[in-house]
């Protein structure tokens, strides 16, 4: 989904969304694992298939960079450096996950005030291992697909 039309409303999500879409990919093209790389695979959960056997083959010397949690990780370090630049601070940057065991992680961005579960977006570059922002409701309901068990929630 493109949020491009934003920037003249709300400069400092569309920076935000700018700097994602800018840094995320080096990140992920660097972290992919060499089998996703040569296929040209985009896939979070063979991402993680793959990286997961890597890691228990080398005794745990191998990289998870392309798991959920480094992809929140890194999300959340461009979304609160880009807000740094922007001394109102008009928008909320947290850390969110949905269900509890096997849940996922991603980074909820909300204008302060808003409801983040009505108007709240989720930068989720993991799922298919490209920059992408969803509006909650459709990540909510990629994940309610998957059967992920546990409510969405900031963590």
């Amino acid at each position: 989904m493109s949020f491009h039309h934003i920037s003249a409303e709300h400069p400092e999500l569309a920076a935000m969304i700018s700097g994602y879409e800018r840094e995320l990919p080096v990140y992920l093209s660097a972290s992919r694992p060499y089998w996703a790389k040569k296929l040209g695979i985009r896939s979070g959960t063979l991402t993680n298939l793959e990286q997961g056997l890597s890691w228990i083959a080398t005794g745990g010397n191998a990289s998870l960079d392309a798991g959920c949690l480094a992809c929140q990780s890194k999300t959340y370090e461009v979304l609160t450096g880009v807000q740094r630049r922007f001394p109102t601070k008009a928008y909320v940057v947290v850390r969110w996950r949905i269900g509890w065991g096997m849940e996922h992680h991603a980074v909820m961005v909300h204008k302060k005030g808003d409801p983040p579960t009505v108007k709240g977006l989720l930068f989720d570059p993991w799922i298919d291992q490209t920059a992408k922002v969803y509006p909650y409701q459709a990540w909510v309901n990629h994940f309610a697909g998957l059967n992920v068990i546990g409510r969405s929630q900031a963590e």
